[in-house]
């Protein structure tokens, strides 16, 4: 999401608006971390990406197939979740059977993923690095490389 607010740096303190109290602990080339109580918070540094799909055709050829990603199948659908703009995805881990929505979104030609799966402690959300043929690069926040493939 895109949001503006004043800040202030302070020593090693930052202050957000007039309430959010943290510090920044990393800052790259690639990511912002911002640490508000015992909380890391990653930001991605988004620049211009070309990517040849944009958030219908990736959702097109997500529902086209099972893909797995790490220790997990998913199949992505077409068909609405409960929060708007999502759609429902099942993981399969393991003989156990998890359901849950998926969100697609676009920011500056950077295409985003983002999974929240039953059973799960955390919202995964991902920036889409490269579509090829039978797989999708993902990066977190992190700056961790995954390949989803079919």
């Amino acid at each position: 999401s895109r949001s503006e607010y004043p800040f202030h740096l302070d020593g090693d303190k930052l202050r957000i608006g007039s309430k959010m109290i943290g510090s920044i602990t990393s800052i790259s080339d690639h990511r912002l971390t911002l640490k508000f109580g015992d909380t890391d918070y990653n930001y991605y540094r988004l620049k211009q990406h070309s990517l040849p799909f944009n958030e219908v055709q990736l959702r097109k050829n997500l529902i086209k197939n099972k893909w797995i990603l790490n220790e997990s199948s998913l199949e992505f659908t077409n068909d609405s979740g409960n929060i708007e703009n999502s759609f429902k995805v099942i993981e399969y881990q393991a003989q156990k059977k998890f359901f849950g929505v998926y969100l697609t979104d676009s920011f500056h030609s950077n295409l985003f993923l983002t999974l929240i799966i039953d059973g799960k402690p955390m919202e995964f959300h991902f920036r889409v690095a490269n579509i090829k043929d039978s797989e999708i690069e993902l990066e977190t926040a992190e700056g961790k490389k995954l390949e989803m493939h079919k």
